[in-house]
């Protein structure tokens, strides 16, 4: 009876502890996921890493890696779409090419919009509203060509066909054609340029699995290389040495 109860005693703590071990991982968990960066957060993260402080594709991957609720692959699609200042000083041409076709759409809006307040006498308030979202769009663009914010481009772009489109539909008149393809024709310059500039931006990479020897036996790991892995430092002590 007594070796009966000291079972069950022992069944019992063994149950409690499983209980408080289980208990202690499950707040773990939740404590790293609270943890985990947003996308949000991770993208600022990548951009200062990389066009900011001037690291590696590399070395941010492996900074950030498991930091995140993003897969290994997910998280080296969002490095990659980051450039570095070498990436981003060879687009120079496209993005001052963006840039003055933003301009011009900026200019021609302005224009638009004051012509209409004084044709139809828009109240000073409809003019002020359509002047900010008219030209909100194109600055943002600038803004990005500027900075490296590959991220605004596409939001940019989509913003830009909209606008497109509503202008088209809106005023397409066939005594008008010569002044509406001169005011759309930098207009579908820079939706084009908006999402042809990313694609150049975005570094390529490859993954392969390679075996470390450990003392337990051969373990395998997964291991990214970017086309880019350089830093800022081994840049100029290359350029030094040559």
């Amino acid at each position: 009876m007594i070796e009966f109860k000291n079972y069950k005693n022992k069944e019992l703590r063994y149950s409690k502890c499983k209980l408080w071990i289980t208990f202690q991982k499950k707040i773990n968990l939740e404590k790293y996921k609270a943890n985990l960066m947003t996308k949000k957060q991770l993208k600022k993260a990548i951009y200062t890493s990389i066009f900011i402080e001037g690291k590696s594709h590399l070395e941010t991957f492996e900074k950030f890696r498991g930091k995140s609720k993003l897969t290994p692959d997910e998280l080296a699609d969002e490095v990659a779409k980051t450039p570095n200042r070498q990436k981003h000083s060879e687009l120079l041409n496209l993005r001052i090419s963006f840039i003055i076709a933003l301009c011009l759409v900026i200019i021609l809006r302005i224009i638009g919009i004051y012509v209409l307040t004084i044709v139809e006498s828009l109240p000073i308030s409809v003019f002020l509203l359509s002047l900010i979202f008219g030209i909100a769009i194109p600055i943002l663009g600038i803004f990005a060509a500027m900075k490296g914010r590959v991220d605004m481009y596409f939001v940019v772009g989509i913003f830009l066909v909209l606008g497109a489109l509503r202008s088209f539909t809106k005023d397409l008149d066939t005594n008008n054609l010569v002044i509406i393809g001169t005011v759309l024709i930098p207009l579908f310059v820079a939706v084009i340029l908006a999402f042809y500039i990313p694609k150049k931006m975005k570094i390529k990479f490859t993954k392969k699995v390679v075996s470390e020897a450990t003392d337990g036996g051969t373990n395998k790991k997964l291991v990214y290389h970017f086309e880019s892995s350089q830093t800022t430092e081994d840049l100029l002590d290359g350029e030094l040495q040559a």
